[in-house]
């Protein structure tokens, strides 16, 4: 599949930058002209994540910042299983497992925050430090068909969106014997990605994203 067509590493991240605009995604992520610079929301959530992660992983005693958020970190690790926080993961464009950085033929990489896995059915935990007004359950899902590939004893998967500074859980579930239905969904969802990437065509959309893009000459740009 795919083989004489270009392709790149995906991520739900990438597949819904491509949708917002092809334009600033080429121009982001493939000819990387607008170096990635972290503003100060996402330093704290990296933060955040990062002490989250200690003290699931051994204990580390949280940091001033993250003690506000004792009571969710406190709740993930009590949690019955095995937890495996920050995993990384890969599937290839035949739905099978590859290694995050030197796979073959990558097609998705992920990581979830935390996975408890409990036998045949697992919670997965996505820590949210911005607002959920624009939640997207497609993440969990997507990270779902990466966990069933790598934890193949894994049927059932709970999945929730934790917004901790607004105290708001979003959940869904996913099920092994629907991967083909959400493998299907997510291949359509890339392919206009490869095609793109193949033909180098890019075309630009308008949205009300507009005004925070750095392609400033685009004609949709409201400063251009």
């Amino acid at each position: 599949m795919l083989q004489n067509e270009v392709t790149m590493p995906l991520s739900f991240t990438a597949i819904k930058a491509f949708e917002q605009c092809p334009q600033r995604f080429y121009q982001e992520r493939v000819l990387k002209k607008f170096p990635y610079e972290q503003s100060e929301e996402a330093k704290r959530g990296d933060m955040i994540h990062k002490a989250f992660e200690n003290f699931i992983k051994d204990g580390t005693p949280l940091p001033d910042y993250a003690e506000p958020f004792r009571d969710w970190v406190e709740v993930f690790a009590e949690q019955d299983g095995d937890k495996h926080a920050e995993f990384k993961m890969a599937m290839d464009w035949q739905a099978k497992k590859v290694g995050y950085f030197r796979g073959k033929n990558i097609w998705i990489r992920g990581q979830f925050d935390l996975l408890v896995d409990q036998g045949e059915q697992a919670v997965m935990i996505d820590y949210k430090t911005g607002k959920s007004k624009f939640a997207d359950t497609g993440q969990l899902e997507l990270m779902s068909i990466l966990t069933f590939i790598h934890f193949p004893k894994i049927n059932k998967i709970t999945g929730a969106l934790v917004f901790i500074d607004e105290k708001k859980v979003i959940r869904d579930s996913y099920s092994r014997d629907k991967m083909p239905e959400y493998i299907e969904r997510w291949t359509n969802r890339s392919i206009p990605i490869v095609q793109a990437l193949t033909s180098r065509k890019f075309p630009m959309k308008q949205s009300g994203l507009c005004g925070w893009c750095p392609v400033i000459d685009c004609p949709y740009h409201p400063g251009g």
